[in-house]
């Protein structure tokens, strides 16, 4: 009579089981032995934890991770014991991890990491990322911003500071003018006994007569005011140059671009 007489897992089960003679009357035993060893394993599987050394020698054979105690609902993934042993011995070989500065490396080993021509202001091309490292203001520079020097109680320079011979001269703005700025906003009064007269600057090394600001003496022995811009170079220095001898000068800084 081929009936298992205790089912409490699967392995208990009788493949062979039932006979082709065995009587019908056992039928629903034979069920209820399938359903006890179904439900033992099905119980189980939420109770299964699987070590290094559990799958030793289970090369070939299917294995269910169950991933409900990390929070998840459903069987996460199929795979072989022989898988599994192997990433559980030596996981970084899954999962290399890098720092910024590694993943820096590696991205710049499989590309050319050196500027096109040396070139660092054209145009996005094939190595602008390298381009835009090597000078990333050619990329984006920032509109001038204007920065008020406030209210300045004396002018900064006066015709005691200036040499009137016709010449350009260098006029250095450092003292007040921060490290940075593109240009700069002169408050210039000057009187002369001659009309006509005037005073002009530039920016240091400019060398063309139009690219200069200009304040004229318009009538004899009058002040005349202007407002001048003039750019400066990175050292904040400008020139100035007069044809000839100004009564009075004053000069003041009242504010910058950077």
């Amino acid at each position: 009579m081929g009936l298992e007489s205790s089912v409490t897992k699967i392995e208990d089960l009788n493949e062979s089981w039932p006979l082709s003679t065995d009587e019908r009357r056992q039928g629903d035993d034979h069920l209820r032995n399938i359903k006890a060893a179904l439900k033992s394993l099905l119980s189980d599987l939420n109770q299964i934890k699987i070590g290094p050394a559990d799958l030793s020698g289970q090369a070939g054979k299917a294995l269910v991770v169950n991933t409900a105690e990390d929070g998840f609902d459903e069987l996460e993934s199929f795979q072989t014991a022989a898988d599994a042993a192997s990433h559980a011995a030596d996981a970084s070989a899954h999962h290399t991890k890098y720092t910024d500065a590694e993943a820096t490396a590696q991205a710049k080993a499989i590309v050319q990491d050196s500027p096109v021509d040396g070139v660092t202001d054209q145009p996005i091309s094939s190595n602008w990322a390298y381009d835009h490292e090597a000078d990333a203001n050619v990329h984006h520079t920032p509109p001038a911003v204007f920065v008020d020097r406030g209210d300045p109680s004396s002018p900064d320079f006066t015709e005691t500071d200036l040499t009137f011979d016709g010449a350009w001269h260098d006029l250095d703005l450092s003292s007040v003018v921060p490290a940075g700025a593109k240009a700069v906003l002169l408050r210039v009064k000057i009187r002369d006994d001659v009309a006509n007269t005037t005073l002009r600057f530039r920016k240091n090394g400019n060398s063309n007569t139009l690219n200069v600001s200009v304040i004229m003496q318009h009538v004899a022995g009058q002040y005349n005011w202007e407002d001048l811009v003039v750019a400066c170079d990175a050292n904040r220095v400008i020139e100035y140059m007069s044809p000839s001898s100004l009564l009075n000068v004053f000069i003041t800084v009242g504010g910058w671009w950077i």
